[in-house]
């Protein structure tokens, strides 16, 4: 399941992963993304993984189709993981994103809202 939570005060949106994720999920928080892009022009975004057991095949291409026409949108990135992997993953392809990604464990995950508020 995804659930997304617009841009606050704060200054970044929240992109929380638990369980499986579905092309409907992918769905119901696509017109909230666009419109937090059409009101800020790029956003940063805090993506919470709080559990994942996998994705359904169409939710990958709704990911790939979503995802890489708003590339250059979303300009930093904190992705809090407790799976080593998925911090390994971030850290290691977060290079090819345009934008500034970094990984979180999450008992850093306050660490990595500062991070997103006061990185340039």
């Amino acid at each position: 399941m995804l659930s997304y939570e617009p841009v606050g005060k704060e200054g970044y949106a929240v992109l929380t992963i638990s369980g499986r994720v579905s092309a409907t999920d992918f769905d119901g928080i696509r017109p909230q993304i666009e419109r937090d892009i059409e009101t800020h022009g790029k956003i940063r975004l805090l993506e919470k993984v709080e559990s994942f057991s996998g994705m359904d095949p169409m939710a990958f291409v709704k990911d790939v189709q979503f995802g890489l026409p708003l590339i250059n949108k979303i300009s930093h990135v904190a992705v809090v993981a407790e799976p080593a992997w998925m911090r390994v993953s971030t850290d290691v392809f977060g290079g090819l994103f345009p934008g500034k990604v970094k990984s979180f464990e999450p008992e850093t995950e306050e660490a990595a809202k500062i991070w997103l508020t006061k990185v340039s």
